[in-house]
């Protein structure tokens, strides 16, 4: 992952990473966005889809991390291994 970040930051393309944290399929309820780092362990991948939707028309980004979560989500460690490891 770092390689990865590293080669893309390198780019002269117009780039954005984005570093969303556990994800699961809860329904989504908006999402938070920082630059970097942001407090908050689980994000809904419908806001994911949402945050990367939403930066196509927002720069703020751009040449940046963006770190993001879905504020007040919680998710047990039981529900993330059944539902994000063993239903794949």
């Amino acid at each position: 992952m770092a390689e990865m970040e590293s080669t893309v930051s390198a780019s002269d393309l117009d780039w954005t990473i984005v570093r969303p944290p556990g994800l699961t399929n809860q329904p989504g309820t908006g999402y938070a966005v920082a630059e970097d780092r942001i407090e908050g362990g689980i994000c809904s991948r419908e806001d994911l889809a949402a945050m990367l939707l939403d930066q196509l028309d927002d720069d703020r980004f751009i040449r940046k991390v963006a770190a993001m979560t879905t504020p007040g989500m919680t998710a047990s460690a039981r529900y993330m291994i059944w539902h994000e490891m063993l239903k794949r």
